[in-house]
């Protein structure tokens, strides 16, 4: 970070630690609030908790183009878990389980969701962490925080007053080229990083000792 924008890239190990933190701070959050709900220790009506969730994507959005809570993130990732996860139980809760069925039911869906977060994480963060030392990687933060705005914006008009909008028929088509998206962006970031590198290897270099002056002078009194 550099004052209220974002910076440039900060180093293999930071970024690494850092997802790794909001990720896991997700985790814990939403496995709380499933636990809770999906034992029936807490229960709350479904349309906020999308509206919520909602808003959870939008408030990201924002960060991403423009600090909001620098340095603080995973705690954030934390609350945003929790409302999700009053959002999984819910999807338990209509199956009509039992007790301990539900329980079984909430260590596997966890599994599953941490599982499906590190699958993501592992397709993306390659193509990020190239394209973060590089100007491009500016448009694709903006292009992608803007893309995801939009989106939560329609779900929240949708909720709160029934604005008809295709956004869930563009997330599902989205979805469902998820791994040809993931390999483009990957291309797109390779390409970059490969072409990066040539015009640093053809770029006329100005340190050889017979180019600089001293030498030049050296040679001529010589």
């Amino acid at each position: 970070m550099s004052g209220r924008r974002w910076a440039g890239f900060a180093g293999l190990c930071h970024s690494l630690r850092r997802i790794f933190k909001i990720v896991t701070a997700f985790t814990v959050g939403h496995s709380i609030t499933l636990a809770l709900a999906g034992l029936g220790l807490v229960r709350v009506p479904s349309r906020p908790v999308e509206v919520l969730i909602a808003a959870s994507i939008l408030i990201s959005a924002a960060h991403a183009l423009r600090p909001i809570f620098p340095g603080r993130e995973a705690g954030i990732a934390a609350f945003f878990g929790l409302i999700h996860g009053l959002a999984f139980a819910a999807m338990l809760e209509q199956l009509g389980l039992g007790r301990w069925e539900r329980v079984a039911s909430i260590l596997a869906f966890n599994l599953g969701i941490e599982t499906m977060q590190l699958i993501v994480v592992a397709a993306t963060m390659p193509s990020l962490l190239l394209l973060s030392r590089m100007r491009a990687y500016s448009a694709i933060r903006i292009g992608g925080a803007l893309f995801a705005g939009l989106a939560s914006a329609g779900w929240i008009a949708e909720r709160l007053v029934g604005v008809h909008s295709s956004v869930d028929f563009v997330m599902d088509r989205v979805a469902h080229r998820a791994v040809w998206i993931a390999g483009i962006l990957f291309l797109i970031s390779a390409i970059c990083w490969l072409g990066r590198n040539v015009r640093n290897n053809l770029a006329p270099r100005n340190d050889s000792p017979e180019l600089t002056p001293e030498y030049t002078g050296h040679f001529r009194r010589a």
